[in-house]
């Protein structure tokens, strides 16, 4: 019997002390793993909304990117596409290339055709400071590298005129430097040392070849002036006149003005020079 009751004390007091020691323990094992799953189930939900935040991102990039790519597409349809432009006084077709604006400015209200550099001027308000019949070169054409006007003038006489087959109402004109003396070359401001030979200055349209500004028909119609013009600002930068691109612009040049239609003012016919 006493055997058994010392047994039984023993193993009581093991109880007693296993349930005093493992239950602080078991408390703070459970503690740090709930600590753990927060830290488990915060890091995923982070991880969740990071990743949903750059597809977010991403999509939104590859739409600007789309809508970009449509607007190139959509601008370089609409380069390569033939344009009308119409006015209250003209109507006339575009070719694929060319842009047309407007040059707003009283004294010069120019409807401008641009390609590679080249401007075709169609200026149906004209404005004309000389007695002379069909105006002075100085009128129509400037020359960058001359400052004064009369010596555009002077050096405009030099010019070599050459026309070209039309179709239309208007003639078309080159103008040419040829070969130049001494004389002319210091008249035009051309360097001594610069090989200058057939480099094409400008090209006009008239009803006469010594018409720079020609007449209108009709009530209250001013003088026009149709030029085609190279963004060359020295003797040295204007283009051969056997230049491919030249060529090639030359001849839509005469094809937009051949295709003006005009709803009021057209030229004149009959215009002839002094």
């Amino acid at each position: 019997m006493s055997n058994t009751r010392d047994f039984e004390l023993l193993f009581g007091g093991c109880r007693t002390v296993n349930q005093t020691f493992w239950r602080p323990v078991a408390r703070l094992v459970f503690a740090s793993f709930v600590k753990f799953s927060s830290c488990v189930v915060w890091s995923f939900l982070i991880a969740v909304s990071f990743s949903f935040g750059q597809a977010a991102d991403s999509g939104q990039k590859a739409t600007a990117q789309e809508a970009t790519q449509a607007r190139a597409t959509t601008s370089s349809v609409a380069d390569a596409s033939p344009n009308i432009y119409e006015d209250e006084e003209i109507r006339i077709l575009v070719p694929a290339g060319w842009k047309a604006y407007r040059k707003g400015t009283p004294d010069y209200p120019a409807l401008l055709l641009t390609k590679k550099g080249y401007t075709l001027s169609l200026n149906n308000g004209a404005r004309q400071l000389s007695a002379i019949a069909g105006g002075r070169f100085y009128e129509v054409f400037s020359i960058p590298w001359l400052q004064d006007a009369t010596e555009a003038g002077d050096c405009g006489v030099r010019l070599l005129k050459k026309s070209r087959p039309t179709t239309g109402k208007l003639l078309y004109f080159d103008l040419v430097f040829e070969t130049l003396d001494a004389y002319g070359r210091r008249v035009c401001g051309i360097p001594k040392d610069l090989v200058f030979e057939r480099r094409w200055f400008a090209g006009y349209f008239s009803t006469d070849e010594r018409m720079w500004l020609f007449d209108a028909e009709g009530d209250d119609c001013g003088k026009k002036a149709y030029t085609l013009t190279s963004m060359a600002l020295t003797p040295g930068g204007l283009p051969k006149a056997n230049d491919p691109i030249l060529q090639e612009i030359v001849g839509e040049a005469v094809g937009i003005v051949n295709s003006i239609h005009y709803k009021k003012c057209p030229p004149a016919r009959g215009s002839t020079g002094p």
